[in-house]
């Protein structure tokens, strides 16, 4: 199984983001997605840019605060998890909370 983010540069305010996944030789969309370093940068541009192209996003950084923060301004389709991609045991941990929320990505 092969997983991709597919972004098409448009004439619109943002790119068209489509997350897809090819299981079985077959391309399947897909609408949830995690995006690292979510709260600044690219990173928090590309979680925004999802909400908005009405993906449920999971967010991970290591500011707690900022997590929170987006989760008021993003909405109910944004949910910030801490994870510092450093530790094994807390990539673990975020994989495992995905799961139980949504059953994976």
């Amino acid at each position: 199984m092969f997983v991709f983010l597919v972004i098409q540069c448009g004439t619109l305010s943002w790119p068209r983001v489509m997350l897809c996944r090819v299981r079985e030789g077959k391309l399947q969309k897909r609408k949830q997605i995690l995006v690292t370093g979510a709260t600044s940068g690219i990173g928090l541009a590309i979680a925004e840019t999802l909400v908005k192209a009405d993906y449920r996003v999971f967010g991970c950084g290591r500011r707690k605060e900022r997590l929170s923060a987006l989760e008021n301004q993003l909405g109910e389709r944004f949910t910030g998890m801490v994870c510092d991609l450093r530790e094994a045991t807390q990539i673990e941990a975020l994989f495992e909370q995905i799961q139980a929320a949504c059953g994976g990505l």
